[in-house]
């Protein structure tokens, strides 16, 4: 058994430069390779396979390869092996893994002697990008590496989530030590070992991307965004990429309030519903409101986060690098067809905050705000009816006073 060490890698920027820096220690390396593939894995309704320490997995290469792989893991007691561990592995011509698992490659005739092909469903899925360095043996340095750099990404429905590991195997004896080796990999990027194998981590993400559908769909998959207004000038959400309008999971004016007291300490304001972008790939529909006289306005938020830009530039630059993020351009859109941004010359922006571009980074200053209080509401009688049952229609105003 070749050996190896497994390591979760942070973050896929660490993972990227980890492929791009020389290898540590000294070692010498080729040229990198990168393939892809994709891993099926089949099971009964309820893993009987599973129960009886066998897995089945299909796997489909970037090279027009299809392998069929039936393991099974060995037992023991005090030391002593009952059970030897077993693998049989095939090159087999058919596309997909149902016609594979009823074909005539020997895993699929020994996987008969467990299970009907025909109760078998994927049970579990997931891509592998995987880029692999092998190193070069030295004068002074003899062994042998091979480091895999992997990508892997879970899809349940339309979400998918994703997680990078790095895998080094040992190919030949000499020095460093396959230990040394891991040792730096931590010290220097931050590494952590692993003891699951990417079927148990692929499993769990794979939960937790049920569970999110589902606290989707028992939230009817909606979201809020809040464009905050105040003299001309809209509040964002900076980061290192992108400026962003507050956005959370929820629905009504519950959730806009709660947006602001989360991003501005205070909940007191002007609110205003304009109306609803449509659901598009993974975001769900998006209310959008609109939000003026904010208490917090003047102040930079608890993160400090927070920066103002005028709106016209705002709309001129939507699109731009800063400006690209999905639910803040459908937010604009809704927003601009409602003409939720006054017309006129430009203002300025808040007292004690400062006016940006769609350069995110900078910083802003603050200026205290006002006392929260009760809420009122006033509505307009030519108000057209909300498409959202308790959501005030888009001529609604809510005013905490």
């Amino acid at each position: 058994m070749i050996p190896e060490w497994k390591g979760d890698v942070p973050t896929l920027d660490v993972l990227n430069r980890m492929v791009a820096e020389p290898l540590p220690l000294g070692l010498r390396s080729g040229a990198v390779e990168q393939f892809f593939q994709r891993d099926i894995y089949y099971d009964s309704a309820d893993w009987a396979l599973r129960r009886r320490g066998v897995t089945c997995r299909f796997r489909i290469r970037v090279d027009d390869r299809r392998i069929l792989t039936v393991r099974a893991v060995g037992r023991s007691e005090a030391g002593i092996p009952l059970v030897l561990p077993q693998s049989f592995e095939a090159e087999v011509p058919e596309l997909e893994g149902e016609q594979a698992l009823a074909g005539t490659s020997d895993p699929a005739r020994r996987l008969r002697a467990l299970l009907e092909p025909g109760r078998l469903i994927p049970r579990i899925q997931f891509e592998t990008e995987r880029r692999v360095r092998r190193t070069r043996p030295r004068w002074f340095s003899r062994t042998r590496f091979e480091i895999a750099y992997d990508v892997v990404t879970c899809r349940s429905h339309q979400l998918a989530q994703a997680f990078q590991e790095l895998k080094v195997r040992q190919l030949g004896q000499g020095r460093p030590s396959l230990d040394d080796l891991a040792r730096v990999f931590q010290q220097q990027y931050g590494l952590r070992p692993l003891l699951l194998g990417k079927v148990d981590r692929a499993e769990k993400l794979l939960r937790d991307l049920e569970s999110e559908g589902l606290a989707q769909g028992a939230r009817g998959s909606r979201e809020v965004g809040v464009i905050v207004l105040e003299q001309g000038s809209v509040a964002l959400l900076s980061d290192a990429a992108a400026l962003t309008v507050p956005v959370r999971g929820g629905s009504g004016e519950d959730s806009c309030r709660e947006i602001l007291r989360a991003h501005f300490g205070s909940a007191d304001g002007q609110v205003r519903f304009l109306g609803t972008a449509p659901a598009a790939g993974t975001r769900p529909v998006l209310e959008v409101w609109l939000a003026r006289r904010v208490s917090g306005a003047g102040t930079p938020g608890a993160s400090g986060r927070l920066q103002w830009l005028p709106f016209d530039e705002l709309l001129a630059g939507a699109g731009a690098p800063g400006l690209r993020d999905p639910r803040t351009l459908a937010a604009l859109t809704v927003a601009s067809t409602r003409r939720a941004f006054p017309s006129g010359p430009r203002r300025s922006a808040p007292r004690g905050c400062a006016e940006r571009s769609p350069n995110p980074g900078g910083k802003s200053r603050a200026s205290p705000g006002r006392a929260s209080g009760a809420s009122a509401s006033r509505t307009s009688p030519c108000a057209p009816p909300s498409p959202t049952p308790g959501v005030p229609a888009p001529s609604t105003f809510s005013t905490a006073t």
